[in-house]
């Protein structure tokens, strides 16, 4: 029982430990690339390392790759938008305050949480729509 408490707690107190790295740097940080990797090591950690942990379809069945690519794909075209944000506005010397660009993390992670929880219920083979 132990064992596998240990098993779970683990990946929650990576993301943690990531996440604080991040938070640190980007707290010290005045460059954009750091914005950059900042938004994009939260929202890909906090998502899939913590957020969707219990919510993943069993590993190597055809349900778990029928949810996943969508929800791969839709993470992808985020993390393009932040980057081309990020890109865009570099030239400008334009740049987030701290306490906004967790914001804009937080807002954009709580929809694509909601989004990847449709997908994979939609995909499930027990929920019938």
């Amino acid at each position: 029982m132990s064992n596998e408490r240990d098993r779970d707690m683990a990946p929650r107190v990576l993301v943690t430990l990531g996440a604080a790295i991040l938070v640190g740097w980007r707290i010290f940080a005045n460059n954009p690339n750091g914005d950059l990797i900042v938004q994009a090591g939260l929202l890909t950690g906090l998502l899939f390392g913590l957020l969707l942990l219990g919510e993943y379809p069993p590993f190597g069945t055809a349900w778990f790759w029928k949810a996943m690519v969508p929800i791969c794909a839709i993470h992808l075209a985020i993390l393009g938008a932040l980057w081309k944000i990020t890109v865009e506005t570099a030239p400008l010397k334009l740049q987030f305050p701290t306490r906004m660009l967790y914001g804009v993390i937080g807002f954009v992670l709580v929809l694509e949480w909601w989004a990847c929880l449709r997908i994979i219920a939609f995909f499930s083979p027990n929920i019938e729509y």
